[in-house]
């Protein structure tokens, strides 16, 4: 899920100056949030979904399917924004939109026994405004994406690695979505980082396995890039949207109180790695079969935005420190102070920021979790937010 809001986005270099701003708003944010609800009690129960769905065409001549790049088109239409089966939003990529419940479910027999249902008409809805050979589906990675022809329009790649993304695989108007918020990410991330991306998922070998490198790259110009990142063995994959293209679902709960919050919180981490195994649905990439069948090999490094000191490629210099993951991985602590002793793995955080939200009286195991966040650069920003009211605001956070 992304919160996109209206305004101007800064580049990482105008980001800068204000990182120690931003940083301390955030942390004061959340201070105004905790203080107004951690003594509150007695929310409803509610939930809801957030699906991400793949749009595809049939080239039934040809026998070929192919992504559909048209999800901006769409969602400006008047026809989805009127659509009361759910809401449509954008992500990240052109060929993907993201339905969710207009309002919540609750925990009666009713909201239960409507949940199919209310699955099946919110695709319905959409897919009668799509053509003929058009379909949606909730499918995890389409097998293949990056390979030659894999979407509609086609577009052919630059081998030479040129265009905002750089990648020898797909071409730039092929990759992301056409809403600026996600271009904007993508590209500060690289700037930050200043180096490209790389993703390698293990490859499925059995004896009629073809290695898909050989010594020779010159059909990529002899890229150096390409040389120093993929692995032997390996899927490579040299752009963001190869993991966050994966689609998945996402539930979000309310709970009753804080305590209760937390402990909804300490069961899911052990629970979401067995779910992830038992609905594993992405075992091709780039149009090779993977050795893995869980999109996370490939996500951990889509939002990458460490640079090399920060992933101990490079030896820390002053200012610098070690940042043990990428944006995107596994929890590194849990919440319930009945769990605090699970604590035992050694992980990041700011430890400025930590005894900053002790002292404005946010429990011990609730400021660790919140200094995770805050050791990291907020990656966006908008001129017209970047100061806020810490009481009403919570733009910051979310970012």
């Amino acid at each position: 899920m992304v919160v996109i809001s209206e305004g101007t986005l800064m580049t990482w270099e105008e980001i800068k100056p204000y990182i120690p701003h931003v940083k301390k708003q955030t942390r004061m944010q959340f201070v105004h949030l905790y203080r107004r609800y951690k003594d509150t009690k007695n929310y409803p129960f509610y939930w809801g979904d957030e699906t991400e769905y793949t749009l595809i065409r049939f080239d039934h001549e040809k026998r070929v399917v192919q992504l559909l790049l048209t999800s901006t088109s769409l969602l400006r239409s008047p026809e989805v924004k009127g659509l009361e089966s759910g809401l449509w939003t954008p992500e990240c990529a052109e060929f993907m939109m993201e339905g969710k419940p207009r309002n919540p479910f609750g925990n009666s027999m009713t909201d239960l026994n409507c949940v199919e249902d209310y699955f099946k008409e919110r695709r319905k809805s959409l897919k009668q405004l799509l053509g003929k050979d058009e379909s949606l589906v909730t499918l995890t990675s389409f097998p293949r994406l990056g390979c030659p022809n894999f979407s509609f329009p086609a577009y052919e790649a630059n081998k030479q690695a040129a265009g905002i993304y750089q990648s020898v695989f797909i071409a730039d108007a092929a990759l992301s979505s056409h809403f600026e918020f996600f271009l904007n990410i993508f590209e500060n991330m690289t700037d930050r980082r200043k180096c490209k991306i790389a993703i390698n998922v293990p490859l499925y070998k059995d004896e009629n396995t073809i290695m898909p490198y050989g010594e020779d790259l010159s059909e990529y110009g002899d890229n150096k890039e390409m040389k120093e990142n993929l692995k032997p063995g390996h899927i490579y994959m040299d752009t963001p949207i190869f993991g966050v293209g994966c689609c998945s679902v996402q539930v979000t709960f309310q709970a009753a109180d804080l305590k209760e919050a937390t402990y909804l919180f300490d069961n899911l981490v052990p629970f979401t790695p067995i779910m992830l195994a038992l609905t594993a649905a992405a075992p091709i990439h780039r149009g090779f079969l993977s050795d893995t069948d869980c999109r996370w090999c490939a996500l951990i490094p889509t939002c990458e935005d460490r640079t090399k000191q920060e992933q101990g490629l490079e030896p820390l210099t002053d200012g610098n420190i070690l940042v043990k993951k990428s944006r995107f991985d596994t929890l590194s602590s849990y919440l319930s102070v009945s769990d605090q002793f699970y604590n035992d793995y050694d992980f990041s955080y700011d430890h400025e920021q930590y005894e900053l939200l002790k002292a404005e009286g946010v429990d011990e195991m609730m400021a660790k979790y919140i200094a995770q966040f805050l050791i990291r650069d907020p990656i966006t920003l908008f001129k017209e937010k970047i100061h806020q009211d810490d009481a009403k605001d919570t733009d910051h956070i979310m970012r």
